[in-house]
């Protein structure tokens, strides 16, 4: 509600400044579209934010191990699964890092 008030504020200064013919309820309805369009906009920013960071989390049980997790995984004693993935081989890693 502070960001709304903001903005009506605001408004009424321009009104002033400019010496505008706009009654209060034209300024009150211009100031919610203002208000819902920046969170509209907050809304499509954080949803973009969350759909990138799925895709990446997706994109790494998709991915083939990289040769150095292999190499580590072997190091380990670990006998490598055919079709191995990124996500898959640092969960490994992570379960029997303490065999070294």
């Amino acid at each position: 509600m502070q960001k709304l008030k903001e903005i009506i504020k605001n408004l009424k200064k321009i009104r002033e400044s400019e010496k505008l013919l706009v009654d209060d309820c034209v300024l009150f309805e211009n100031s919610i579209k203002i208000f819902l369009s920046e969170k509209i906009q907050e809304f499509k920013e954080r949803n973009i934010m969350e759909v990138s960071k799925e895709k990446k989390k997706n994109k790494l049980k998709e991915e083939p191990a990289t040769k150095k997790q292999i190499d580590y995984l072997i190091g380990l004693g670990i006998e490598i699964p055919k079709g191995l993935t990124k996500k898959e081989a640092s969960k490994l890693i992570e379960e029997n890092k303490n065999l070294i």
